[in-house]
């Protein structure tokens, strides 16, 4: 995003290597092996909004999972 006035630099943020995005995985709790395909460079912007899907929808079935478990106790 540019608008005057309000960035002074540009930074050319380009694709990430397979151990950065790996990284990026693991710091998102996610398992590496569930999200990358076979790729060697990955965009970041795209990564990161996977990681987000993954984890809410990782967090929604465990919430159902523990609701369940809570029902039948």
């Amino acid at each position: 995003i540019i608008r005057s006035g309000r960035f002074d630099i540009k930074i050319h943020m380009g694709k990430i290597s397979r151990d950065l995005a790996i990284q990026m995985c693991l710091d998102f709790g996610c398992n590496p092996e569930e999200i990358l395909d076979d790729s060697t460079e990955f965009n970041p912007s795209e990564l990161q909004s996977k990681l987000i899907f993954y984890s809410k929808n990782r967090l929604y079935k465990n919430s159902i999972d523990n609701v369940q478990a809570n029902k039948e106790e």
